[in-house]
């Protein structure tokens, strides 16, 4: 009458279920019992934070109808799991009869879950912060950088007082046990001269670098782009006509370990000199002068999009990434008046001092 539903040998039954209100009100089901024979541990990057009790449900609920709507036969385990660091996963277990058929894991399953690291002594790289009492779902988190295994045993499904007394044992499954390695590595990072999207001038190119994960990295674009490649190596190549795409990168070992990077092609808008006025001392009569370096920058032209998008200063900011400042300012002591740079085509020269001229590059012959 309560409901409870006892696996007592396999084969298969139905349950039926009346409304004692209302008449012919009834529903069935049919309950098959198979005996478990396979374990599959699938990790699971968590996409929301799971620290309160009612988010944690709710993560399990996510989980566990993922799992039954995506019951297959077991695969093969990868040799190694991969966890970016400071991030937080769901590890999910499912259990499966001889046939590759999913079962239900009960609520009085239980299973001991280890996390050690790969060196003796040390504690875990990987933490485990949550975890379902039949042990189904595990919450964990990726703390510092390391190696180490995973290691689930002892499963059984327990008997209760109830259960006893019907003349059942609590059941052992040896099958249902797994050890797996795994690696907290770094997230992945692009190594940028600026801060911001990557842009480029049209038809020239960059060659993207990235770090962290497994230093091997899958490129590709989000979308087709009228307005840009990318080659399997990270080149990005500008074509004719200014636009906008998202780049992805990827950690080539694992793919949940990514980052996006925003491209945007655009014509040159001129140069940036930073600061737009230096100060330099004059050195003593035959003395070497002291260069100082003053950088320079190449602005893109906004478009009407870029107005919408972008606050004035915010779009100020943005810097062609393949274009190189050339240029070394040094005061004459011969004469106050004058202010060098070098290399440079001309001198520009003023009263007081004050001298204005650089040369930008984008690495193309010729192209300034």
């Amino acid at each position: 009458d309560s409901g409870r539903v006892v696996a007592l040998r396999e084969g298969s039954g139905r349950v039926v279920v009346s409304d004692t209100r209302i008449e012919n009100n009834t529903a069935t089901a049919t309950v098959h019992v198979n005996i478990p024979k396979h374990l599959r541990a699938t990790q699971l990057p968590l996409d929301g934070k799971a620290e309160t009790d009612a988010s944690w449900e709710d993560t399990q609920r996510r989980v566990l109808d993922l799992a039954a709507s995506g019951a297959g036969p077991p695969g093969e385990e990868p040799a190694e799991w991969q966890f970016v660091l400071g991030r937080s996963y769901i590890l999910r277990m499912e259990i499966f009869d001889a046939s590759s058929q999913a079962l239900l894991i009960p609520p009085n399953f239980r299973a001991t879950v280890a996390l050690s690291a790969a060196t003796s002594g040390s504690s875990s790289p990987l933490q485990a912060t949550r975890q379902t009492p039949n042990s189904a779902v595990l919450l964990v988190s990726a703390q510092t950088l390391g190696e180490g295994v995973v290691t689930y045993a002892e499963a059984s499904t327990l008997a209760d007082a109830e259960d006893e007394a019907g003349g059942l044992a609590t059941a052992h499954w040896p099958d249902l046990a797994f050890r797996q390695r795994f690696r907290v590595v770094e997230p992945l990072r692009v190594v940028a001269p600026f801060q911001g999207p990557l842009v480029l001038p049209p038809r020239h190119a960059w060659s993207l670098r990235a770090t962290g994960g497994s230093g091997h990295f899958r490129f590709r674009l989000a979308a087709p782009a009228p307005c840009c490649v990318v080659s399997a190596q990270g080149t990005v190549e500008a074509k004719a006509q200014v636009g906008d795409a998202e780049l992805v990168i990827e950690d080539a070992e694992n793919s949940a370990n990514f980052i996006t990077v925003r491209i945007m092609v655009r014509h040159p808008g001129g140069l940036v000199i930073r600061p737009p006025q230096a100060q330099m001392a004059l050195e003593p009569e035959g003395a070497s002068p002291d260069p100082i370096r003053v950088p320079v920058f190449a602005r893109p032209e906004a478009t009407e999009a870029d107005a919408r998008a972008y606050p004035a200063p915010d779009f100020a900011r943005l810097r062609f990434w393949n274009c190189s400042a050339a240029g070394a300012f040094t005061a004459s002591s011969s004469d106050p008046g004058i202010a060098e740079v070098s290399p440079a085509p001309a001198v520009a020269v003023a009263d007081g001092g004050v001298a204005a001229i650089a040369e930008a590059r984008t690495g193309d012959a010729g192209d300034s």
